[in-house]
This record gives structure tokens, sequence and C-alpha cells, in this order.
């Protein structure tokens, strides 16, 4: 049956894959990107709202009729300085408002809208008791968004992504350079960016969870691998017809440096981004 769904956070590492996902998978037929910015598409599935967070209870129209919501939304280990350097006060509040409140109020309003499934990006280590601001963060909104009460509440705890940043986070490089030896012998620590986002959407399609169910990094892994199974196998490719054979009407122009998918996208009057060129 399809679906639909809202995204949020949908310019980071794991949203812009997940994205990709979302559309390559044949079962949504209505994907919704809210975000403070928009990004270039071209795809009859897909619709854009640019909105303030700070105010999202003033745009509930946008999770109307939406089954599913992925939320990809936050800061990383780099930015939070992964709790190592002294925490000053307004990089606390600023790292708590986009971590927690933004996504929290979020899914608060999604799910006075009648939406009953909600799939997060949290943190491996991520615990309402940690000593560490970011993890302690990252627990708290597992723990709110939890006392929601969605039909189904999926998080993904992912270790280090295995991404290219547009962005130079050296203490994100020292990290990464840190694990990966560890690579070797477990898939415990670091996931690609692409795997995470396959895992959501299996999550999404997974008739057989219900509640709060938690995907540690490892089963991240063997979640992705179900991917096929819930979608086509279509690859992204050039040609309009092959593009239309997934069922999804989009034309693609291939993956951007970046990872998205490059495609342009038309404003309606009421300020939603939709349709194909």
């Amino acid at each position: 049956m399809s679906k639909s769904a809202f995204v949020i956070g949908a310019t980071g590492a794991v949203g812009r894959q997940l994205v990709e996902a979302l559309i390559a998978c044949n079962q949504f037929k209505r994907i919704v990107l809210i975000g403070r910015r928009r990004i270039p598409l071209n795809c009859d599935v897909i619709e854009q709202a640019v909105v303030d967070f700070d105010a999202i209870e003033n745009h509930p129209d946008l999770f109307k009729n939406i089954d599913v919501g992925f939320c990809a939304f936050g800061t990383t280990y780099a930015k939070s300085a992964m709790g190592l350097s002294p925490i000053i006060s307004d990089v606390q509040t600023e790292l708590y408002k986009v971590d927690h409140d933004y996504v929290v109020n979020t899914a608060k309003v999604a799910r006075a809208q009648g939406v009953k499934e909600f799939i997060l990006v949290s943190a491996l280590g991520a615990s309402e008791h940690s000593w560490l601001l970011y993890f302690r963060t990252k627990g708290a909104v597992e723990r709110d968004i939890a006392k929601l009460n969605f039909d189904k509440f999926v998080i993904a705890r992912p270790g280090m992504f295995e991404t290219v940043r547009e962005e130079s986070r050296p203490m994100e490089s020292f990290v990464r350079l840190l694990v990966q030896p560890l690579k070797l012998v477990t898939n415990a620590f670091s996931i690609p960016a692409t795997d995470v986002a396959k895992a959501m959407v299996v999550a999404a399609c997974s008739t057989d969870l219900e509640g709060v169910v938690i995907w540690e990094n490892a089963t991240l892994f063997e979640k992705k691998e179900l991917f096929d199974d819930f979608c086509r196998k279509d690859d992204i490719v050039q040609q309009t017809k092959e593009d239309d054979m997934m069922g999804n009407g989009c034309t693609y122009k291939g993956h951007l440096q970046n990872g998205t998918v490059g495609y342009l996208a038309k404003e309606t009057a009421n300020g939603v981004v939709r349709g194909r060129r």
C-alpha cells in the first residue's frame, strides 16, 4: 500500500540519502520535505515547504494526511564538540533548541494531525542521563517523542557517519580516524549515511513493528539489506522513460556532488514546491 511521508532534515548527511531512498522506493506516493530552505528537486511525489521551526505549530496543514514522519534533523558530533570542550551557555542553548525543541515540537504537531508513525535518527550512546550534552540531548528527544505514543516509533542509533562533508570538521575527522581500524573487526561504531537512510525506509515499510523500537548501529546494517525487498531494485537512471517505470514520475539528472538527486522544483501559489519540470 502506498504511503505518504514528511521529512525534516533533508539537507543533512543522512537526510539527503533518505530523500533518494524514498524516491527510489515504490512505496511512497507523496513525500513532503519540510525545512528552512529548499533543495533543487523535480519529482511528482515531492513537495517542499519552507518553515520557521521556532513556530512549527503554525503549519499544521503540512502534516495532514501523512502516514509517517522521518527526522534526520540536528547538529553533529563536531558542531557540539562531542562535549569534550567546556560548554558555554549560548552553545548549549542553541544545540538543545535545534536537536531537541525543533524535533520534538515537530513530532507533537504531526501527532496532533494524525501521523501514526515516526522514524528518528538519534545517535549511538544516546541517553538522557549522559554527562555529555550531545548524547544527553539525543536521549531527551527519544524520551519526549516516546511520550507522544506513536503507533510505531523507530529510533535509529547510528555510530559515526561514513560520508563526505561539505564543511571542514576536524574533530569529526579525528574521531573517524580512530574508529577506522575497528571496522576490521566490528560494524558497531560507524556506518555509511546511505545505509542509515535505507534502514529508515525499511522501518517505515515494515508492518511487524509497533511501539518503541530501537535499532543500534549493527542492526541498521542488517536492516538496510532488506531495502530491495520493500522497494524496487531500479537504480537511479537518467532516462525519463525508465524513471517513469519506477512509478514515481521523477526525472533524474544523476547525483549531484553533495549526494542529492539533481532536479528542479516549481513553486505553487501557496509556497509549496512540487512537480516536474
